[in-house]
Protein backbone atom coordinates (compact mmCIF):
# COMPACT_ATOMS: atom_id res chain seq x y z
CA UNK A 1 0.00 0.00 0.00
CA UNK A 2 1.13 4.05 -0.59
CA UNK A 3 0.59 5.93 2.07
CA UNK A 4 1.34 9.76 2.23
CA UNK A 5 1.41 11.28 5.60
CA UNK A 6 0.77 14.94 5.41
CA UNK A 7 1.90 17.24 8.74
CA UNK A 8 1.85 20.81 9.39
CA UNK A 9 5.79 21.31 10.53
CA UNK A 10 8.76 19.22 12.42
CA UNK A 11 9.22 21.43 14.82
CA UNK A 12 10.24 19.77 17.94
CA UNK A 13 7.28 18.16 19.60
CA UNK A 14 5.57 14.91 19.90
CA UNK A 15 3.24 14.94 16.40
CA UNK A 16 6.19 14.83 13.79
CA UNK A 17 8.07 12.28 16.25
CA UNK A 18 4.63 10.36 15.82
CA UNK A 19 4.21 10.57 12.24
CA UNK A 20 7.82 9.45 11.95
CA UNK A 21 7.53 6.28 13.74
CA UNK A 22 4.40 5.62 12.43
CA UNK A 23 5.99 5.68 8.66
CA UNK A 24 8.77 3.77 9.95
CA UNK A 25 6.85 1.32 11.00
CA UNK A 26 4.64 1.13 8.01
CA UNK A 27 7.69 0.68 5.90
CA UNK A 28 9.33 -1.89 7.81
CA UNK A 29 5.60 -3.62 7.17
CA UNK A 30 6.15 -3.33 3.57
CA UNK A 31 3.95 -0.36 2.74
CA UNK A 32 5.82 2.45 0.81
CA UNK A 33 5.65 6.05 2.36
CA UNK A 34 6.04 9.37 2.15
CA UNK A 35 5.91 12.59 4.41
CA UNK A 36 4.63 15.82 3.43
CA UNK A 37 4.60 18.69 5.47
CA UNK A 38 3.41 22.51 5.08
CA UNK A 39 6.48 24.19 6.28
CA UNK A 40 9.22 25.12 8.68
CA UNK A 41 12.84 23.73 9.41
CA UNK A 42 12.70 20.02 9.89
CA UNK A 43 14.34 19.53 13.30
CA UNK A 44 13.04 15.80 14.08
CA UNK A 45 15.21 12.91 12.79
CA UNK A 46 13.67 10.48 9.59
CA UNK A 47 15.73 8.00 7.99
CA UNK A 48 17.10 7.87 5.10
CA UNK A 49 14.32 5.83 3.19
CA UNK A 50 11.19 8.18 3.68
CA UNK A 51 10.96 10.81 1.15
CA UNK A 52 10.27 13.65 3.05
CA UNK A 53 8.52 16.92 1.02
CA UNK A 54 8.44 20.66 2.16
CA UNK A 55 6.03 22.66 0.35
CA UNK A 56 7.58 25.74 2.18
CA UNK A 57 3.90 27.28 2.76
CA UNK A 58 3.84 30.49 3.96
CA UNK A 59 0.80 32.21 6.03
CA UNK A 60 -0.53 33.67 2.97
CA UNK A 61 -3.57 32.60 0.87
CA UNK A 62 -1.94 32.83 -2.25
CA UNK A 63 0.87 30.45 -0.57
CA UNK A 64 -1.96 28.25 0.59
CA UNK A 65 -2.99 27.75 -3.44
CA UNK A 66 0.60 27.06 -4.61
CA UNK A 67 0.86 24.46 -1.95
CA UNK A 68 -2.33 22.90 -3.02
CA UNK A 69 -1.29 23.07 -6.48
CA UNK A 70 2.08 21.54 -5.40
CA UNK A 71 0.42 18.35 -3.38
CA UNK A 72 -1.65 17.91 -6.14
CA UNK A 73 1.00 17.49 -8.47
CA UNK A 74 2.72 14.84 -5.63
CA UNK A 75 -0.33 13.26 -4.72
CA UNK A 76 -1.20 12.68 -8.93
CA UNK A 77 2.18 11.56 -8.96
CA UNK A 78 2.29 8.95 -6.35
CA UNK A 79 -1.53 7.90 -6.41
CA UNK A 80 -1.62 6.98 -2.81
CA UNK A 81 -3.89 4.55 -1.30
CA UNK A 82 -4.02 6.18 1.92
CA UNK A 83 -3.98 9.86 3.12
CA UNK A 84 -2.72 10.25 6.94
CA UNK A 85 -3.15 13.91 7.56
CA UNK A 86 -1.90 14.75 11.15
CA UNK A 87 -2.71 18.05 12.79
CA UNK A 88 -5.32 20.71 12.88
CA UNK A 89 -3.73 22.70 10.01
CA UNK A 90 -2.63 19.94 7.88
CA UNK A 91 -5.86 18.12 8.14
CA UNK A 92 -7.57 21.56 6.65
CA UNK A 93 -4.99 21.55 4.08
CA UNK A 94 -5.50 17.66 3.21
CA UNK A 95 -9.60 18.16 3.03
CA UNK A 96 -9.03 21.42 1.01
CA UNK A 97 -6.69 19.13 -1.55
CA UNK A 98 -9.52 16.40 -1.62
CA UNK A 99 -11.37 18.60 -3.68
CA UNK A 100 -8.99 19.47 -6.01
CA UNK A 101 -7.53 15.73 -6.57
CA UNK A 102 -8.80 12.39 -5.85
CA UNK A 103 -7.59 10.60 -2.49
CA UNK A 104 -8.66 7.01 -2.19
CA UNK A 105 -9.23 6.92 1.39
CA UNK A 106 -7.96 9.55 4.38
CA UNK A 107 -7.14 9.80 7.81
CA UNK A 108 -7.38 12.57 10.07
CA UNK A 109 -5.43 12.65 13.35
CA UNK A 110 -5.66 15.88 15.73
CA UNK A 111 -3.60 14.75 18.45
CA UNK A 112 -5.07 16.59 20.73
CA UNK A 113 -8.56 17.23 22.97
CA UNK A 114 -8.83 20.61 22.89
CA UNK A 115 -9.02 22.35 19.13
CA UNK A 116 -8.79 25.50 21.48
CA UNK A 117 -11.63 27.57 19.54
CA UNK A 118 -15.12 27.80 17.99
CA UNK A 119 -13.69 28.85 14.94
CA UNK A 120 -11.81 25.87 14.49
CA UNK A 121 -14.19 23.43 14.82
CA UNK A 122 -16.42 25.45 12.58
CA UNK A 123 -13.67 24.97 9.86
CA UNK A 124 -13.48 21.43 10.54
CA UNK A 125 -17.26 20.77 10.94
CA UNK A 126 -17.88 22.33 7.30
CA UNK A 127 -14.57 20.90 5.70
CA UNK A 128 -16.02 17.90 6.87
CA UNK A 129 -17.96 17.02 3.45
CA UNK A 130 -14.54 15.99 2.00
CA UNK A 131 -14.79 12.80 3.70
CA UNK A 132 -15.20 9.34 2.07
Amino acid sequence: MKILYIITGFSVGGAGVITVNLASYMQRKGHTVKVMYLSGKRFVQVPDSIEIINLYMKKNPFELVDALRKAKKIIKGYNPDLVHANMFHAILFSRLLRIMCPIKKEIDTVHTINIQSKIRMFLLRITDFCQT
